[in-house]
């Protein structure tokens, strides 16, 4: 029915007929279509034979009536039918859903079934006329129940017999979002989007990132989604098969747990993931494209506002720094908690040495855990090495917040630029990338017993990324010298050894006489046996 390319409101037989910007589609107990015009204010019917005709509404307004030719809708967009044929519409502009009751095979009177025309972000429940419908605009009708995605970011669900009005899901208190979590903490997007039943009588819902799944009790997680950035979807579209963000330039951190697994801090998809040995992914913890974080959670519950640095502990316990200023502790169900440091972004910014969540820090971007289990952080921000120890008590192990220097000696009167990354030596010792241009920097090493800073000459002012074997060998990414590529730095050497070169026209190449492109994370396998990030790809590079 209808014909391409032209508008209007004329009934009739297939192309014959004209509509204008049909928003709303369902079928009927008869077989017949019943579409809701937003552009033309109608309902119309079209019949299995392709007979369109206009079955309620007579352009834009509001009025109920007893002749449904005489009802007007303002900007219908859902509609469903219920099984006795009486047809409910999600009438957006009027913030109603109104009823076509079913005469026979005919139109019967149109009525207000809930909302009272107003609309507010609080939307609250009641009977019928006394409860608020904001911009109802997807609706799906399942038994004696008609469920409605509003343009304020709630689930709501119509007892067709009593008109009580109640919330499924959604949170008045948080607003509108992308959120997965319990029915009073999950946020979902308004608007025009769309709502259809799911199985065990949940729900489906479309966003603009994916597909997201409501269960009966009102729970939302992410089934299926974009990733949020500039590549495609891989396969099947579940969180953890989504592509890694390692493109050169993206920041990703990698690390190695006890099992052997590698997991993956995404700091562009803001999610962390596991890849065992035989190379399957498995999803730990946040939700892509989500930017309410952070937020802690089980799960796609869990968001980040801007992940730097992962690291593990011997149980495989995963701790990640959300850079501006907390380290969240991810346990092996998913369940991510605030460890130390504040979610309040910008106004848990600071410098306080305390307990826990009381600490304050200035964009982390670099963790290691040293002697004792203690953790030491890189608080670019403040210019410090912080130290946080088993009980969460976080301390400044070097440097003083708010001077910027280089300055090596004694470790009360050392100072630091801008300590990016962080890694602990075999035998110890702490070492920092000092990086004040926030893309290259130089290494300096903090004495095991923490009394001397001294820095690594030979490795030069241009490290972008670095890691430690068991062996103390260092392993650099140098952007900027005629020789840019992986280097390494030998236990006690003086002299870099150059290892891979960077290829700005081939970019990746495997094999015996390998090239990169920027190498974003470096983590240490084994000796001489290194995994990084590069040109999109994770990659093994086996060392001569």
């Amino acid at each position: 029915a209808g014909l391409a390319g032209a508008t209007g409101t004329t009934d009739g037989t297939g192309s014959a007929a004209r509509f204008d910007s049909p928003s709303g589609i369902a079928i009927g107990p008869d077989g017949d279509l019943y579409v809701a015009e937003r552009n033309n204010h109608l309902i119309r019917r079209v019949t299995t034979t392709g007979v369109v005709t206009t079955y309620a509404g007579s352009g834009s307004g509001y009025i109920d009536s007893a002749v449904p030719l005489s009802a007007k809708f303002n900007n219908p967009f859902g509609v469903a039918v219920a099984a006795n044929g009486d047809v409910l519409v999600g009438d957006v502009g009027n913030n109603r859903i109104r009823r076509i009751l079913r005469n026979g095979n005919v139109a019967g009177a149109v009525q207000t079934l809930a909302g009272n025309g107003t609309a507010t972000p609080a939307s609250p429940d009641g009977i019928g006329t006394a409860a608020v419908i904001s911009s109802p605009y997807g609706i799906v009708v399942r038994g004696n129940t008609l469920t409605v995605r509003d343009g304020v970011g709630l689930l709501r669900q119509i007892d067709l017999t009593t008109a009580a009005v109640t919330t499924l899901t959604g949170s008045r208190a948080l607003g509108e979002g992308y959120a997965d979590g319990t029915s009073t903490t999950a946020r979902i997007r308004g608007g025009s989007l769309g709502v259809t039943g799911a199985a065990n009588g949940g729900f489906m819902l479309g966003d603009a990132n994916g597909l997201r799944l409501v269960s009966a009790a009102g729970a939302v997680v992410t089934l299926a989604q974009t990733n949020g950035i500039s590549t495609t979807p891989q396969g099947v579209g579940v969180i953890a098969q989504l592509p890694f963000a390692v493109g050169a330039g993206r920041r990703v951190d990698l690390a190695l747990d006890p099992s052997g697994n590698i997991v993956v801090a995404d700091g562009v998809s803001l999610t962390v993931r596991r890849i065992d040995p035989a190379g399957v992914a498995s999803f730990a913890a946040g939700l892509v494209a989500g930017r309410s974080g952070p937020i802690d959670g089980t799960g796609s519950e869990a968001q980040f506002f801007d992940l730097w640095d992962a690291i593990t502990d011997a149980s495989g316990v995963i701790y990640v720094s959300d850079g501006v200023g907390s380290v969240h502790r991810i346990d092996a169900t998913g369940a991510t908690t605030l460890f130390a440091g504040s979610t309040d972004v910008p106004g848990g910014l600071g410098y306080v040495d305390a307990n826990g969540t009381n600490a304050r820090f200035n964009f982390i971007t670099g963790l290691a855990f040293g002697n004792g289990g203690n953790i030491y952080v890189g608080d670019r921000g403040n210019n410090v090495i912080r130290r946080i120890d088993a009980a969460g008590n976080v301390t400044t192990y070097a440097g003083v917040a708010g001077q910027s220097a280089r300055v090596d000696g004694p470790i009360a009167t050392a100072r630091f630029q801008s300590p990016n990354d962080v890694v602990t030596g075999p035998d110890g010792s702490l070492y920092v990338l000092d990086k004040p241009n926030n893309i290259t920097g130089t290494i300096r090493r903090i004495a095991p017993d923490g009394s001397t800073v001294s820095t690594l000459a030979a490795t030069g002012g241009l490290v972008r990324i670095f890691t430690i074997d068991a062996a103390g060998t260092i392993y650099y990414a140098d952007d900027f010298t005629s020789q840019g590529g992986l280097w390494m730095l030998a236990a006690g050497a003086t002299v870099p050894t150059f290892l891979i070169p960077y290829s700005t026209s081939a970019g990746v190449i495997l094999g015996s006489s390998p090239t990169l492109s920027i190498v974003d994370s470096l983590v240490a396998l084994g000796p001489k046996r290194i995994l990084l990030a590069s040109g999109g790809r994770l990659l093994v590079a086996t060392l001569p």
